[in-house]
């Protein structure tokens, strides 16, 4: 009858958190793995969190700033 929409729920990683990942990882030498097994979270999240922050320099992104982020790249694209 409907489709079969997917609801994903992600979990809220605090401020903290994420900067204990960086730093666990990028200045003790820990691995992902053993550091998202520490901290209780997915490996798969840590990875995420390290990622942004090597791609951007950013640990933490508001919602509204990726809005307008987004906004800002339509914006161009019709230039």
């Amino acid at each position: 009858m409907g489709k079969n929409l997917r609801v994903t729920k992600y979990a809220y990683i605090s401020y903290e958190k994420r900067l204990r990942i960086v730093e666990m990882i990028c200045e003790k030498g820990f691995t992902i793995q053993k550091t998202a097994n520490m901290l209780g979270i997915n490996a798969s999240t840590a990875r995420m969190i390290l990622k942004k922050y090597k791609d951007d320099g950013k640990i933490f992104e508001r919602k509204d700033e990726q809005k307008v982020r987004e906004i800002t790249e339509q914006l161009k694209e019709l230039d």
